[in-house]
């Protein structure tokens, strides 16, 4: 794997995390997981 797919891969994964964690705060006020 080369450094920019690796790159491309490490966005993709924290653009889905700041995805998710913007869902479960509108979802859930309190996650008691983080």
């Amino acid at each position: 794997m080369s450094d920019s797919e690796l790159a491309c891969l490490i966005r993709l994964s924290c653009l889905f995390d700041c995805v998710f964690g913007v869902l479960a705060l509108e979802s859930e006020p309190v996650d008691p997981r983080l």
